[in-house]
């Protein structure tokens, strides 16, 4: 659980993510496309209803380079607050989603 004697920021040593590294892990992550899709829904309430093209484009752009993270990160928050364990991914990259124990 520790990388190069320093304890993992996302999930403090413990395996499971945090509120704040399931934040960073699926949602941060496409910086590009979520900044895409709050200027077009800022743009269509305060301009035109045409910059929800725009926000069109903002979710399909994850979808064409196969990052499906942002699309995982309700799935994430909700199963965080049900009480399931995610899996950190810097501490177990083998591993999948949820932790087994």
């Amino acid at each position: 659980m520790e990388e190069n004697g320093k304890e993992c920021s996302l999930c403090h040593g413990t395996g499971s993510l945090t509120c704040r590294g399931i934040l960073v892990i699926y949602l941060l992550a496409a910086k590009v496309p979520l900044l895409i899709i709050l200027v077009s829904l800022i743009g269509a309430i305060t301009y035109s209803r045409y910059f929800y093209l725009m926000l069109g484009l903002g979710m399909v752009l994850p979808l064409a380079r196969a990052d499906f993270r942002m699309y995982l990160y309700p799935v994430a928050l909700i199963a965080k607050l049900a009480g399931k364990k995610l899996n950190c991914p810097r501490c177990n990259p083998q591993g999948g989603m949820f932790r087994r124990f």
